[in-house]
């Protein structure tokens, strides 16, 4: 696992808009790349980053590209690619992901509801 590139993609997803597989640019989970061929999705994003940004990405590539680049077995790469335990896939924001990125970075396991139960941690505390 790159934990340095993990990271890195935490950092990028948390700065994209919450958008739609329709809009140009942005974040959603509910889709690879955008209708325009931009990166939409975790493993969107993580192939876009490994082939230096492309103007167009080719969705078919996307899993095995991202799985390569984050340095990620392919149990792992499932688990954050394809969210189980979530009602929508265009739920998840774009804080969302970069928490879940950041977890797996740091505690080496995909955890969708960690960020759920961070989120009532901070709520009990305040």
């Amino acid at each position: 696992m790159n934990k340095e590139r993990i990271l890195a993609l935490a950092d990028l997803i948390e700065q994209q808009l919450h958008t739609t597989p329709s809009a140009p640019i942005g974040f959603t989970m509910s889709d690879y790349v955008h209708s325009c061929g931009t990166p939409a999705c975790i493993a969107g994003w993580a192939a876009w980053e490994s082939e230096n940004q492309p103007d167009f990405l080719d969705w078919r590539q996307v899993d095995f590209k991202a799985t390569k680049y984050l340095g990620l077995d392919q149990e792992t790469s499932e688990k954050l690619f394809e969210p189980e335990g979530v009602s929508s896939w265009f739920e998840i924001t774009p804080a969302h992901a970069a928490f879940t990125l950041r977890h797996l970075a740091r505690a080496g396991v995909v955890d969708w509801a960690a960020y759920g139960r961070a989120a009532l941690m901070e709520k009990a505390d305040a």
